[in-house]
């Protein structure tokens, strides 16, 4: 059997396949497994005290074994915080999660963990069933797409009286939109995850424009209508 080391593969959260910088933190360089996988911290946005990391594992040939381990060591003041199926267990700064599946790995099979951890510092001495890891940090420099058929018309609602309801397509990112910023004749009014905004009915002509933004605050371009006076 063929010993490999980690290499990254941008999968979403599911990972993005455009990555703008990545930085190699451990390697390590084994000469026999059946097992092999990446271990990947996604971009977080500026001084967040929470990253998560991504574990891809894939098994390219049969082995008898029902679970995998990854492991490595955190600084004290870090600690992780459980997402998805792995078992943990600490020894002073040392961490280790165990998945365990319900009968042998077969070649072929494939899992994605998702772990976070609180702090800022990265995972060291990273290994995953043994293996050395090579840890890769991406960041996110790619904005989100334009939201595209914006569209502001006048309705009527019992709660809101005469009102304009602003919609508009979603927008894609390679990591994820977090939300969209609305703005009125050029000013912001307020943010929101949704496709569908509803404002105050304007007395004469107004442009509407709507932006995406993501985690780590890269913003797209402006979709805007302009809507005349009733």
């Amino acid at each position: 059997m063929n010993h490999s080391r980690f290499r990254l593969r941008s999968s979403v959260m599911t990972m993005a396949t455009v990555v703008a910088t990545a930085a190699a933190v451990l390697v390590g360089s084994p000469a026999h497994a059946a097992v092999s996988g990446t271990v990947v911290r996604q971009p977080a946005a500026q001084g967040d005290t929470v990253y998560a990391i991504q574990v891809n594992v894939l098994y390219e040939r049969n082995a008898p074994t029902t679970q995998w381990r990854i492991e490595f060591d955190l600084p004290a003041t870090s600690q992780v915080l459980p997402w998805s199926d792995l078992g943990w267990a600490r020894s002073g700064n040392h961490w280790i999660g165990t998945f365990f599946a319900a009968s042998p790995m077969r070649a072929g099979t494939r899992y994605t963990a998702f772990l976070l951890v609180y702090g800022l510092a990265d995972p060291t001495n990273c290994l995953l069933d043994g293996i050395p890891c090579t840890y890769i940090v991406l960041t996110d420099t790619e904005p989100p797409t334009t939201p595209a058929n914006v569209v502001a018309t006048r309705a009527t609602y019992p709660a809101y009286g005469t009102s304009v309801v602003l919609r508009w397509s979603p927008s894609t990112d390679n990591f994820g939109v977090t939300g969209y910023e609305i703005s009125v004749n050029g000013q912001v009014v307020n943010t929101t995850t949704n496709t569908l905004y509803i404002l105050a009915n304007p007395s004469a002509t107004t442009t509407y424009a709507v932006r995406a933004f993501d985690r780590v605050g890269n913003y797209s371009g402006y979709g805007i209508f302009v809507l005349p006076p009733a």
